[in-house]
């Protein structure tokens, strides 16, 4: 209503090209409304874009962390299962052992003495 009342060669402008320090911070001239509209869509899709991608990374990094972990928990299984078969050995070994030299045979009588 103020802009009607007002004769429009009488309506204050910014000669964008005059103004040094507006020059210098906006060398073109405004852009059209749907330009902007644009411009802030493309702006805003890449922004989106961008945290998706950082979403991705992260996700990626956390399988990547499970993963060793896993690794890792299957070598404490393997090393367990390792020190399980090594105590069996020993075991068998140290139990035939006493057996043998608590038995007849291995004080070197024989079969005929035995009984």
């Amino acid at each position: 209503y103020l802009a009607l009342s007002i004769p429009s060669n009488k309506i204050p402008r910014i000669n964008f090209t005059k103004t040094p320090i507006l020059s210098f911070f906006f060398p073109i001239k405004p852009l059209p409304l749907c330009l902007c509209l644009l411009l802030l869509l493309l702006l805003l899709l890449h922004l989106f874009h961008l945290l998706l991608l950082h979403l991705l990374l992260l996700l990626l990094l956390h399988l990547l962390h499970l993963h060793l972990h896993l690794h890792h928990l299957h070598l404490h299984h393997l090393h367990l299962h390792h020190l399980h078969l090594h105590l069996h050995l020993h075991l068998r070994f140290f139990f035939q052992r006493s057996l043998l030299s608590s038995s007849p045979f291995r004080r070197g009588r024989g079969i005929e003495e035995v009984g």
